[in-house]
């Protein structure tokens, strides 16, 4: 997927659409670049601005591995995304004053007969400031 969307609730939403036609070896292997590099994983499936992306430059390296984690858990099971945009943050550009709150729900469930695992969840995002 080489093409890029607008970090906004729509955005997210034509993101979602089309990651989900994507095979599971393209998924894996893009979990594993979200949950070694969040800030990569998100400048290379969103067109951030400069001061979106200093932003994300800017978070505690702990809150940006967790993240990373999360979205790699999200990307593999192929779970909901959600970016709720409270007070239209992202249509101004993520500024130093926004709050990022990312909530991440993910279960996995291997079934030893069949092979077969089953993933279900949500990654939600919320933008205020």
């Amino acid at each position: 997927m080489a093409k890029k969307f607008p970090l906004t609730p729509d955005g997210v939403k034509a993101f979602q659409a089309e990651w989900y036609k994507s095979d599971d070896r393209q998924l894996q292997d893009d979990a594993v670049v979200a949950s070694s590099d969040v800030i990569k994983w998100f400048a290379t499936h969103f067109e951030l601005n400069e001061e979106q992306s200093d932003y994300f430059k800017g978070l505690p390296k702990g809150y940006l591995l967790s993240l990373g984690w999360g979205v790699a858990s999200g990307v593999i099971g192929r779970v909901p995304l959600d970016l709720k945009d409270e007070q239209q943050t992202t249509a101004k550009g993520i500024c130093k004053k926004a709050k990022v709150s990312v909530s991440v729900s993910v279960s996995n469930e291997y079934n030893w007969q069949t092979g077969g695992v089953t993933t279900k969840g949500i990654v939600t995002g919320t933008l205020t400031f």
